[in-house]
């Protein structure tokens, strides 16, 4: 379902200025917010060493690492991911699409 289903959960964490554990394709929405803004970690489906090691990355972080973490996807929820935002962006398509 990548690039046709954008799941809802990551916002929530976004929302609770938490960072993430992504486990799924890179090249996905999620993993392009965990890459891009860093807000977390990123684990292929079937690697287990990589779970493991994010595990203990995020287990050995010191809390302010994480809530920096938090607090850049609170922020990027805030600007660049706000309903206001997003469907100005929409429209803006919709616009473009039927002008055409």
């Amino acid at each position: 379902m990548v690039g046709i289903v954008r799941p809802c959960k990551v916002y929530g964490a976004m929302a609770a200025a938490r960072p993430v554990l992504y486990v799924g394709p890179r090249r996905s929405h999620v993993g392009e917010l965990v890459e891009n803004i860093d807000i977390g970690w990123h684990v292929d489906h079937g690697d287990v060493a990589g779970a493991v090691a994010a595990l203990r990355e995020i287990a050995a972080a010191p809390e302010e690492a994480l809530a920096a973490r938090g607090a850049r996807a609170r922020t990027a929820l805030s600007a660049e991911l706000s309903q206001q935002r997003l469907l100005a962006s929409f429209c803006d398509v919709l616009e473009h699409g039927v002008a055409s």
